[in-house]
């Protein structure tokens, strides 16, 4: 289990978004089968056996509960192994967060899969745009470091909001310690002349501390204190509906297209 020492911070942050990005990565490899049934469902729509919006909240319906179950069960499992901040309110968000972002990830796969011509375009598309969102999410590239070019992506990035809520959820209130050897600052002075000295002029030597005291530090160091946990969660409700009407557009034009194969 993880501690509460500085080796602690690193272990917390680099496991949280591990199990962030393993849920983005997983859900994204199903795009392959979503092209496969959409050309067969365009097939049988053309030929009348269903209309769109049926097939697609059937389908949309059936993957997010299968989604959710499979979210639930892992995020418990990592929870308990791993040893996170205890509290009921944080093992709610936590479930609710890593929930959220893996139906946000196959929500895009959805929105990828109806955009791509095919299989192996969107197999391109969809790694590179999740790349740059993993790289911008807030764990290789300090939020506040990235470009401003490059800055839009976060109005986009599941793993920018998912990873700052659960870095919030679980360093909010955190108190980190550290071995003697771990502290910094000048050490004090073991000449007695020098402690006299210091004495005589009323001068006192500064403490030694630990480099980081309280989860409040790693979160302002990050710069991902911007928005409440339950903020970022209701901006990734916002993303799974925003991909989740987009696709079922395109789809809707696709299907309608003669052109369509």
């Amino acid at each position: 289990k993880i501690d509460d020492t500085q080796r602690g911070v690193q272990d917390r942050s680099g496991a949280l978004y591990f199990i962030l990005t393993l849920q983005v990565m997983a859900s994204s490899s199903s795009i392959r089968t979503f092209i496969a049934e959409r050309n067969l469902a365009a097939h049988e729509r053309r030929v009348g056996l269903y209309l769109t919006a049926p097939y697609y909240v059937a389908k949309s319906i059936a993957e997010s509960y299968v989604q959710t179950i499979f979210a639930l069960i892992f995020s418990c499992l990592c929870y308990c192994l791993l040893g996170l901040a205890s509290g009921r309110a944080r093992f709610a968000i936590f479930l609710l967060i890593i929930t959220l972002v893996t139906l946000v990830a196959e929500a895009w796969v959805v929105l990828i899969g109806t955009v791509m011509p095919d299989d192996k375009s969107a197999s391109v598309v969809s790694p590179l745009a999740l790349s740059m969102m993993m790289a911008l999410g807030g764990f290789f590239v300090n939020s506040a470091s990235v470009p401003m070019a490059l800055r839009w992506v976060d109005n986009i990035n599941m793993f920018k909001f998912g990873f700052a809520a659960l870095m919030q959820n679980e360093f909010s209130e955190l108190v980190f310690r550290c071995e003697p050897h771990e502290l910094v600052g000048p050490p004090p002075p073991r000449d007695t002349k020098q402690k006299l000295a210091m004495q005589a002029l009323g001068v006192e030597w500064p403490p030694q501390q630990c480099p980081v005291q309280s989860g409040e530090q790693v979160i302002e160091l990050m710069a991902l204190g911007q928005r409440t946990p339950l903020h970022n969660a209701a901006l990734l409700a916002g993303m799974l509906a925003g991909f989740r009407m987009l696709a079922f557009w395109v789809l809707r034009r696709r299907f309608r297209s003669p052109l369509t194969k």
